[in-house]
């Protein structure tokens, strides 16, 4: 049997130059057949340049898409070594998608498992205008929120989950607890122990100004977590293992 709280067994040279051979391969395949599904919906010369996080949006939109494509799938295979992700995922009916920037997750899962409604929260307008063209027969319904908003006018779901999205901010609160106010389980993928090179200039930007493990989150109650290797995830450093976390957390009990 796996154990999921251990980092898989290190990559050898070898199988890191192939990882990242086959992983630039992919890439540009994903990115022509998402550009082929989307066909002319995307006209980008069209949007206002003073709209910035759509702008961002559109300009990173090919290689999160495929970078969250590989990771979600790698995580969702993964969890099946883990009773706890496993039996949440199993039994849940609905949760909520926040702030993953592409949808790949909330899909999968939806294929995966049988869920009666799926919330997806992301601030681009744009990214929820391409997620409704690709996705617009399926059970997760895409909504556009302000950065600012606290998340309790939505509803109570069974969990909310947050994928590669709290290594860019130095204070991950700002985010778990906004999503305890619709939930009481929040899970987080995030890289694991990646170095940080990045340059910190405000909460939320593009770039990764923070670092986590097993032991990061002690604010909060860690039901559990485990550590997994995606081919998905762009290391910092070439030869860095691609392993991400993921943790399943609650608020501590005031006793």
């Amino acid at each position: 049997m796996i154990d999921s709280h251990v980092p898989p067994k290190p990559l050898s040279l070898m199988e890191i130059f192939l990882w990242k051979s086959y992983r630039f391969m992919n890439r540009y395949y994903w990115k022509v057949l998402i550009q082929k599904k989307l066909r002319n919906y995307l006209h980008i010369n069209q949007w206002s340049d003073t709209d910035w996080w759509n702008n961002e949006y559109v300009k990173e939109f090919h290689h999160h898409s495929f970078q969250n494509k590989i990771i979600s799938n790698d995580f969702l295979d993964s969890i099946r070594t883990n009773k706890s992700f496993l039996e949440l995922f199993s039994s849940s009916k609905k949760f909520v998608d926040l702030w993953s920037g592409t949808w790949e997750l909330a899909h999968f899962a939806s294929k995966r498992f049988q869920y009666q409604e799926i919330l997806w929260l992301e601030v681009s307008e744009k990214a929820v205008e391409i997620a409704n063209e690709l996705y617009k027969d399926e059970v997760i319904q895409f909504r556009v929120i302000s950065p600012k908003e606290q998340l309790d006018n939505y509803g109570k779901f069974d969990f909310v989950i947050c994928s590669n999205t709290l290594e860019h901010f130095q204070k991950p609160e700002i985010i778990i607890d906004k999503a305890f106010n619709l939930t009481d389980i929040f899970i987080a993928l995030i890289p694991y122990k990646q170095p940080v090179s990045d340059v910190y200039e405000y909460e939320g930007g593009p770039w990764h100004v923070n670092t986590f493990d097993e032991n990061s989150f002690s604010s909060y109650e860690l039901i559990d977590y485990m550590i997994f290797r995606t081919w998905g995830w762009q290391t910092s450093t070439w030869w860095e293992d691609p392993l991400q976390l993921a943790v399943i957390l609650r608020k501590k009990s005031v006793s």
